[in-house]
């Protein structure tokens, strides 16, 4: 079995946006007025999108094909749950933080988890076909 290696500047990259989302959204949006607040969202919308993408270089979901996904974590690049965890950031990112475009009608905030047992299944058995993860 391989060993997995967390990737810390993501781990860090996403607890980051966490704390600013809530930090301005605490701190500043009562001292400002409604046009601001939606400057401020597609800023802040802006940041989240570009800094995850920093701390993971090596794969940006948002443009990968399921085929670069699939190579990607048949080379150990990333995991299932890894590319989970980016999905459900760029979700939090659109929908809850940024511009809260509530454009998922249901989320599955569990699916990391799912994911992991994926990934183990993936580890021992190998894929079960194309759309494993």
């Amino acid at each position: 079995m391989r060993e997995r290696t967390v990737d810390k500047a993501m781990l860090f990259s996403n607890a980051f946006n966490q704390y600013l989302a809530w930090s301005l959204s605490e701190q500043l949006v009562g001292y400002l007025k409604r046009p601001q607040i939606m400057k401020l969202s597609i800023a802040l919308a802006g940041l989240l999108y570009v800094l995850p993408a920093q701390a993971n270089a090596q794969i940006e979901v948002a443009e990968a094909s399921i085929a670069e996904l699939q190579e990607a974590m048949e080379s150990g690049v990333v995991t299932s749950a890894q590319i989970t965890g980016m999905y459900l950031s760029r979700i939090r990112a659109y929908d809850k933080a940024g511009p809260n475009l509530n454009a998922m009608i249901w989320v599955n905030w569990d699916a990391t988890a799912e994911a992991k047992m994926l990934d183990r299944e993936r580890a021992t058995t190998g894929p079960r076909g194309p759309l494993h993860g």
